[in-house]
């Protein structure tokens, strides 16, 4: 277990399975045995990489680093800054590495182009406003994001192309519904974790072409993230980091913010961060 002096705010798993903790100010790069830090000078957001050595860190105020590291992850690295103001919490690389997604408490969502260093859209799939997280997954071509309690799909051609229309097609989860968080699973199906007026919270599966799969599954309340680790999702509530369904993981990590898994690697953050090996 890693104490840090700040709540984990994001993590993110390179392609080679480092790992990225966004905590307060600082970014702790977890390759080895000793984390490094890198100083950010600003509250950071969100991280993601696009590659192996390439990590893109998204701060409150000074906008977004991209780190790019030599052979040795940790090691002095060439930063090129982006400014702008974020307001994110979560962010994404395009498949092509040549656009950043940013997703912000409101169903906006940021596409920016990293060689033009600017902001190439801004893409509003509502009509009101929701002050709601905006959750993100790219599958392929597709960018889905939520907005309320919809789950929405862009083909991610037609974004850079300005053909996206503001309304696209979408599934209403029904009730007056938030989605929390959205993850991929190994076949393809979309796994949507919904909040129901504060009082309930469920998990509801939808195939890649945005159809509902099966009935909707009870969770905690108090479940804030979920994440695929394998064939199995992985819940966090009150009680603990869990197993759907099946055992539990960690209960030693409080006030849970981010989990991030891959292949056989969960990492738990939140008043510190657990890496487990399953």
């Amino acid at each position: 277990m890693l104490e840090l002096a700040h709540p984990v705010r994001h993590l993110a798993f390179s392609p080679a399975g480092d790992l990225a903790v966004a905590s307060g100010q600082d970014v702790w790069l977890v390759a080895g045995e000793r984390p490094v830090k890198l100083p950010i000078g600003d509250d950071v957001e969100c991280v993601a990489f696009r590659d192996a050595r390439t990590l893109a860190i998204a701060g409150k105020t000074r906008g977004i680093s991209i780190v790019e590291f030599g052979i040795e992850l940790g090691g002095k690295p060439r930063v090129t800054r982006i400014e702008m103001e974020c307001g994110w919490h979560t962010m994404l690389w395009s498949p092509d590495g040549k656009y950043i997604v940013g997703g912000q408490y409101e169903p906006w969502v940021s596409v920016i182009d990293v060689e033009a260093r600017a902001e190439l859209r801004v893409l509003d799939p509502d009509e009101f406003d929701d002050s709601g997280r905006t959750a993100m997954l790219f599958a392929g071509a597709t960018l889905y994001t939520t907005a309320y309690n919809k789950l929405v799909r862009w083909r991610f051609a037609d974004v850079i192309a300005g053909k996206a229309k503001c309304r696209m097609p979408k599934t209403g989860v029904t009730g007056h519904a938030h989605l929390l968080d959205l993850v991929a699973m190994p076949d393809g199906v979309l796994v949507v974790l919904a909040e129901v007026e504060g009082h309930e919270a469920y998990l509801q599966k939808f195939a890649p072409t945005g159809e509902k799969l099966g009935k909707r599954v009870a969770v905690d309340a108090s479940t804030w993230r979920i994440a695929a680790l394998g064939d199995s999702i992985v819940v966090s509530d009150s009680e603990g980091t869990r197993i759907l369904d099946g055992d539990l993981l960690d209960d030693t990590i409080s006030e849970v913010r981010a989990l991030a898994a891959h292949g056989n690697r969960l990492a738990i953050g939140g008043s510190a961060l657990r890496v487990i090996q399953r």
